[in-house]
């Protein structure tokens, strides 16, 4: 506990330490630029997936029954991985210290959306193909991973996921994070756009309510506001409570309602909800705001997976020794070209081997962690090599952001990568950098098309005069 607890602090004290440093560099009258700095961002979540969990689970005695969190090995899982944060967090800011980058010197320029409408046809164009993708998500059976809908399910090939999953999720992001950003550069006084943006949040709400995914539900109100506090300069510890409790009282509340809505369509449940709701036994034990609490860090953690993980390789499985990274070089072709194209490792998989979900659970995605990932792949000496590779690749993105901060395109690609630190976190980093590769084979002709008309026209001018 005193190794989780000192690491904690150490962490907390890196959060500080990125904020005033760029406090220093940047003019922040304005807009959180430190929020959009990756360091601060992984070792917030760090806090929030690893160690708030640890000690929530260690304090009321919740922790999963097949963990002992005082044997030795588990203690040395623990001083291993806590040590290689803080190593990885000391490398990653000290190559901060001395990279070299344009300064910011009005933070009003800050993600300035100039008076072209080159981004608007970009955001556009991306969110009519993911609506395109996500109708054709629900027609061809792949909406209800849990059965909520009735005939839906099953007769989908890999190649048909691949791509419809591709579009309908991972671009939906994208085109999400640009259309938010303009709502507060470009559109800001715009009463149309504000209107018709909150339209297709509901509409998109609606849509996915039955699909039994949180993450498709809340996906663009989570971009939002994570957009809008780049911008909030007021109440910020109180907006980001708030939306702590509300976002904990939504998984609570769906966790149940999903669970609830699968069994009555069984016939296996004849009461109303509520009733339903009052015969859990952890409400009837603790009381319904413990439930909450309980429901919303169970979900964030990921330090049981780590462990479970390490009780398992080698002892029981041999390392993978790379497997679940071979698929990243093939990850553009699309499968029905390349039929014998690797497939990406199954967390759920690996879940059931380990005891990290039951044995018969064959739709939970369970959270390995890109440290998880890394060690049933390499060990300990696989998590550090990772996640420096995943920190100096952030720490070149954020440097070229930086010199390209006025470009709202750009910027809402930063964005799209940077977040993939949290959409990605309980994945592994095979599948996050995947996905990476695929956006900039979408992205790129498509910005090139949009784009050269503006390009031309701007040579044509400057040969005219």
């Amino acid at each position: 506990m005193y190794t989780i607890l000192s690491t904690s602090l150490i962490t907390v004290l890196f959060l500080i330490m990125v904020n005033r440093r760029l406090y220093l560099r940047c003019n922040l009258k304005d807009v959180n630029v430190w929020l959009l700095h990756p360091l601060f961002l992984f070792n917030s979540m760090v806090i929030l997936t690893f160690f708030i969990p640890y000690l929530f689970h260690l304090y009321f005695g919740t922790i999963k029954r097949n963990l002992d969190l005082t044997t030795t090995g588990n203690i040395r899982d623990l001083v291993i991985i806590c040590f290689i944060f803080f190593f990885i967090s000391l490398l990653w800011y000290t190559g901060d210290l001395f990279a070299k980058r344009s300064k910011i010197n009005s933070s009003k320029s800050l993600i300035f959306a100039k008076k072209g409408d080159r981004a608007v046809q970009l955001f556009t164009f991306i969110f009519c193909i993911v609506v395109f993708f996500q109708i054709l998500y629900f027609l061809r059976g792949q909406y209800s991973a849990y059965g909520l809908i009735a005939g839906k399910g099953g007769n989908v090939s890999l190649a048909e996921t691949g791509i419809i999953g591709f579009f309908s999720v991972a671009m939906a992001k994208f085109a999400w994070i640009g259309l938010s950003l303009l709502y507060f550069t470009k559109f800001s006084k715009n009463k149309k756009f504000k209107v018709l943006f909150w339209f297709l949040v509901i509409l998109n709400i609606i849509f996915f309510f039955l699909s039994g995914s949180k993450a498709k539900i809340l996906m663009p109100v989570l971009l939002f506001t994570f957009c809008w506090l780049i911008f909030l300069k007021r109440n910020f510890v109180r907006s980001i409570l708030i939306g702590t409790v509300l976002l904990a009282m939504f998984f609570a509340f769906y966790n149940v309602y999903r669970g609830f809505a699968a069994r009555t369509l069984r016939g296996e449940v004849s009461v109303g909800y509520t009733e339903y709701l009052s015969e859990r036994w952890l409400i009837k034990e603790k009381g319904y705001f413990f439930f909450v609490a309980n429901s919303f860090v169970s979900r964030l953690e990921s330090f049981s997976g780590y462990l479970l993980l390490t009780d398992s390789y080698p002892d029981i499985y041999p390392f993978l020794k790379g497997d679940s990274y071979t698929h990243l070089l093939l990850s553009p072709i699309p499968r029905a070209i390349i039929p014998w194209k690797p497939v990406a490792v199954s967390a759920n998989v690996i879940g059931r081997k380990t005891g990290i979900i039951a044995n018969d659970n064959y739709v939970t995605t369970p959270g390995i962690a890109w440290w998880g990932e890394a060690y049933i792949n390499f060990g300990y000496w696989g998590i550090f090599f990772v996640l420096l590779v995943v920190a100096a690749f952030y720490q070149c993105l954020f440097s070229f952001w930086i010199k390209h901060h006025k470009s709202i395109v750009i910027t809402a690609v930063y964005i799209f990568f940077l977040l993939y630190i949290v959409f990605g976190f309980h994945g592994g980093i095979g599948g996050v950098f995947g996905t990476f590769i695929k956006f900039l084979v979408v992205i790129t002709p498509i910005a090139l098309v949009i784009y050269t008309p503006r390009l031309t026209d701007r040579r044509d001018n400057e040969n005219s005069n």
